[in-house]
């Protein structure tokens, strides 16, 4: 009896010992019960698996025997599919949400429909690891320790914008060896780029910068941050504690901004359609030549060079990392939470430890070397301990699902897929180090009071945006901004 007693104590603590990826037994196992089902309902820029993603789950399932099952809506109705699928009440145990401010997401969670994940977040220590604390404090929604997702981090950083460099060359511009520029270097690039033929074609037909409209319409100015404009941050001598420029009337830093933005429109520096268009069509116009710079992360070069070289094989691409404030430094905001977007766990679910086991261990060693690069053999092979990516490994690198669950806060080799060119993965690296080493965080952290969905400031918030609009095209003068804030 002692024996027997002696080895059940052994083969229940081995069980509890048991985590996720285990060579010997994978964490939820039960002979009894079989692989954990978790289905999840997704938002991924293709709604097909790859080759490799069909791969990748395979190697998931099995590290965390789980069995799972995708709804994956089309990216441009996601939105409308995700808020039928929560009113229909026939729920997923997984969905994602872009931000902790979708009304979808907060409903659901006052309706009982997310549940929090606190208890088990706690035993994830690859979660904790590689998020930052602040996106884990973004997801307590009810203002108490309740947390009401997965993250989905991103690397916070202060992003710059990729040039023509072909056009550059041409308009003889030479990039600084810091790979930043003045504002008036700034204005000077994007005046050749606009005035100086820099295709070559005899024609007055390109413009400096990509600009669009957002979401509901709205321009904004642009490099907010070489004039100063840094978000909310902690001042003192004001009547408040925290402080944004743009609310500051005592500051000339958001007029400053706003008269910049202007100048540049106004003397046809900016795409003309930028009121008219949004950002996936403005990459369009820089890929065919219309523009000659365009916002973006500097990880992201390898796509547009991809991209552009459909339309014109000759094309050169570059990064600058941002523009310079009045010091000589280079500082910029990072705004929000520190998340891409977060996955909630819902009241279906009944296993929600099994869940976020299984997240956690998609940013373990194992888990985020599939979910970065895929599966050796399919998406790559291995030489001397270098990964060389194989055909299917393109597909994967754009549309791959594996890629869009989670992320390492520390980790930006992500953004050197195994297939960008040789001649970018050294620059690319030291573009992203520099874009992370100027980030200045917003300590507004993404928040939205209550108080911002009543009526009287939904519709003060729409005169804002309409303003800075008619002052950015130069259709009010800047002045008006000090009135719209009386």
């Amino acid at each position: 009896k002692r024996f027997i007693s002696i080895s059940l104590v052994v083969f229940l603590l081995l069980g509890v010992m048991t985590g996720c990826g285990s060579k010997k037994e994978p964490v939820n196992s039960s002979k009894s019960t079989g692989p954990v089902p978790i289905k999840i309902f997704a938002n991924f820029t293709s709604a097909e698996q790859t080759k490799v993603d069909q791969a990748w789950q395979k190697k998931i399932e099995e590290a965390c025997n789980v069995k799972l099952s995708f709804e994956v809506p089309p990216s441009s109705g996601y939105g409308e599919r995700l808020q039928v699928m929560l009113a229909g009440g026939d729920y997923p145990d997984v969905v994602y949400f872009g931000n902790t401010t979708d009304k979808n997401f907060v409903n659901s969670v006052n309706n009982g429909i997310i549940v929090p994940v606190t208890k088990y977040i706690n035993d994830a220590p690859n979660l904790k690891k590689y998020s930052y604390d602040y996106s884990f404090d973004a997801l307590k929604v009810k203002e108490n320790d309740d947390i009401y997702g997965i993250p989905r981090t991103t690397v916070q950083r202060g992003d710059g914008f990729i040039i023509r460099k072909d056009w550059a060359d041409a308009v003889g511009f030479q990039i600084p060896s810091d790979n930043l520029l003045t504002i008036d270097q700034f204005r000077d690039l994007m005046t050749k780029f606009s005035k100086n033929d820099p295709d070559g074609n005899g024609k007055n037909d390109t413009y400096g910068f990509a600009t669009s409209a957002d979401g509901e319409g709205n321009l904004w100015p642009i490099m907010g941050y070489a004039f100063g404009d840094l978000g909310w941050q902690k001042v003192t001598g004001e009547k408040y504690e925290y402080m944004t420029p743009m609310y500051d009337k005592e500051s000339p830093v958001y007029k400053d901004e706003l008269q910049f933005t202007q100048d540049l429109y106004k003397n046809g520096l900016l795409d003309p359609n930028a009121p008219s268009i949004k950002h996936d069509a403005a990459k369009q116009r820089f890929f065919q030549g219309v523009t000659g710079a365009i916002g973006e992360f500097s990880g992201w070069i390898s796509q547009y060079v991809a991209q552009i070289a459909k339309v014109n094989p000759k094309a050169k691409l570059t990064y600058i990392s941002g523009l310079k404030n009045a010091e000589g430094k280079f500082q910029e905001t990072s705004f929000g939470t520190g998340l891409w977007g977060f996955w909630a766990v819902t009241s279906a679910a009944k296993r929600p430890d099994a869940i976020v086991k299984l997240f956690d261990y998609m940013l373990s060693d194992e888990g985020w070397s599939l979910c970065k690069d895929g599966v050796k053999g399919v998406s790559y092979t291995e030489e001397n301990g270098v990964k060389k990516p194989t055909a299917d490994y393109g597909d994967f690198a754009q549309n791959g699902w594996a890629r869009c669950f989670v992320r390492r806060n520390d980790d930006p080799s992500f953004f050197v897929a195994l297939d960008t060119p040789d001649e970018y993965k050294d620059p690319v690296t030291k573009w992203i180090d520099i874009a992370i080493k100027a980030k200045v965080v917003s300590l507004d952290f993404g928040y939205r009071p209550a108080a911002a969905d009543k009526p009287e400031l939904i519709d003060y918030g729409k005169a804002i945006n309409q303003t800075v609009s008619k002052i950015v095209t130069g259709a009010s003068p800047v002045s008006d901004w000090d009135k719209t804030l009386d």
